[in-house]
């Protein structure tokens, strides 16, 4: 048996990805390469330490959430008699409350005689803060019951047949104990129970606070990593714009964008999936926003070809009158009111464009295990090329678009960003002007000037030991990065 818990190494199985991260990321010589790719992969293992939460500012105030938050994490250091984590407003975006850890030193870390056996997605989960809902267990020690205290492991290799009663012997990762709360024969039992949380989380190896379900109304704010924040930032749409979100799901960007626009204008959001279109439209009535229309389209087939007839007459819908009408129109891009406003889209409509690209998602942080293989990871670049350059066409001149991803590889990103410079030389990089993150990596395509021009978080280039002494919640987040361009 194999217990990662107290490693913070995840497993890597494919030998070619692990490869390929450190000649993009790496050293040359053997030793440094083992030394780098323990690093990277324990910085990947670690939760970032503070909890964000983006605050819906149209209808509440960052001090209603950090309220909130503060008093209920009081309570909970009453009772345990702890001091309480600080919780405070971002000094640069003020719809950002950040919630520190606990001391990692005062929580009860040892492994208990009972266990419970849960999927990856749920370990994740509890990382970040979770409690344990039903659907997520997979094993629960023999006679576990409501108010016993147990570990709680993830299941490394999906290997666990659900209901395990004996001790699992696969590779496990401890994540917390917590105190039962739907026992095992309610779980697994004749009229088993398959919602709600089975087990309450009390002492989380992330030192991560877990806060009551609907502490924090669903009006009030929502979970978002503070790189994601920045984005929005970083393309600072303004009321009467005509925005474009490309790749919206689950909408928490386009969100920010209509909050940003104070829900004046329009946002744009697309996605290709109907049920995460659906989750676009909850987020936005639950936030009150109206200035957003989300569409089920392929973002690659956005653009659309007018065909102007010989005499200059063609039939559009009025967007704002919402009717048919027939007008001379030498160029339907510089006549945005009356397009029909549902993809796909003539060139140049938009004033600004968000692309958070389909990505790896090789900065998602905590990662238990890496489940993306090489062949995988090469086959986004391509796709965010194609849509890329629709973006492009689809960005009206003087227009900004903001590209970003949740990946930490050079392909997706510095390669990208010098291949969007030559493909396309009526682009230029605007500066993100922000104290978060930190440049471009060296040496890979991008002039020093550029390179200072965008935004990449992680993964750190020195010792773990060097990156922690020196701590700063605005570097230590998930692995993304942004660049901001302008069509001149």
């Amino acid at each position: 048996m194999s217990i990662t818990g107290m490693s913070n190494i995840p497993d890597w199985n494919d030998v070619e990805l692990s490869m390929y991260l450190l000649d993009e990321l790496g050293g040359n010589s053997s030793s440094t390469n083992r030394d780098y790719l323990a690093n990277l992969t324990s910085w990947l293992t670690i939760t970032p330490k503070y909890t964000v939460y983006r605050v819906n500012t149209l209808a509440h105030r960052g001090e209603e959430v950090q309220d909130i938050i503060y008093k209920e994490l009081s309570k909970q250091a009453v009772s345990r008699g702890l001091d309480a984590p600080s919780v405070f407003i971002h000094e640069e975006m003020p719809e950002v409350v950040l919630m520190d850890s606990w001391d990692v030193a005062s929580l009860n870390l040892s492994f208990q005689d009972k266990e419970v056996i849960v999927d990856i997605a749920c370990g994740v989960a509890v990382l970040r803060g979770a409690h344990v809902f039903a659907p997520g267990i997979k094993g629960m020690s023999r006679d576990t019951a409501s108010g016993d205290y147990v570990s709680v492991f993830a299941d490394v290799k999906n290997k666990c047949t659900r209901g395990l009663i004996c001790s699992f012997t696969e590779e496990k990762f401890f994540v917390g104990n917590g105190i039962v709360r739907i026992g095992r024969n309610d779980l697994f039992g004749k009229a088993a129970l398959v919602k709600g949380i089975a087990i309450e989380m009390i002492d989380i190896r992330s030192a991560i606070p877990s806060l009551p379900l609907n502490c924090i109304p669903d009006s009030y704010a929502m979970l978002q990593n503070l790189p994601s924040v920045l984005s929005c930032r970083a393309l600072a749409p303004s009321a009467g714009e005509i925005v474009l979100d490309m790749c919206a799901a689950p909408g928490n960007k386009t969100t920010h964008l209509a909050m940003l626009m104070n829900n004046k204008g329009t946002v744009i959001a697309i996605d290709k999936t109907s049920t995460k279109v659906d989750a676009i439209k909850d987020r936005c009535q639950q936030f009150g926003i109206s200035c957003v229309k989300s569409f089920v389209f392929d973002s690659t087939k956005a653009v659309l070809e007018v065909k102007k007839p010989e005499d200059g007459t063609v039939k559009i819908q009025n967007f704002h009158q919402k009717k048919v009408t027939e007008e001379k129109c030498e160029d339907l891009s510089k006549c945005p009111e009356n397009i029909e406003m549902k993809p796909p889209f003539p060139p140049e409509t938009f004033d600004k464009i968000l692309l958070d690209a389909p990505c790896s998602a090789m900065g998602q942080r905590p990662q238990i295990i890496s489940s993306v293989s090489l062949k995988q990871l090469k086959s986004y670049p391509p796709l965010q090329r194609k849509l890329f350059q629709a973006a492009v066409t689809l960005l009206k001149r003087g227009g900004h678009l903001v590209y970003s991803t949740c990946t930490i590889t050079v392909a997706e990103n510095e390669h990208l960003i010098k291949w969007a410079l030559n493909k396309f030389p009526y682009l230029e990089l605007a500066q993100v002007e922000s104290n978060l993150g930190g440049p471009g990596l060296e040496n890979m395509g991008l002039t020093e000037e550029q390179r200072q021009y965008v935004k990449r978080f992680g993964p750190p280039m020195n010792s773990l030991e060097l990156y922690y002494d020196n701590y700063d919640y605005n570097q230590d987040t998930v692995g993304f990065f942004i660049a901001h361009f302008v069509k001149k």
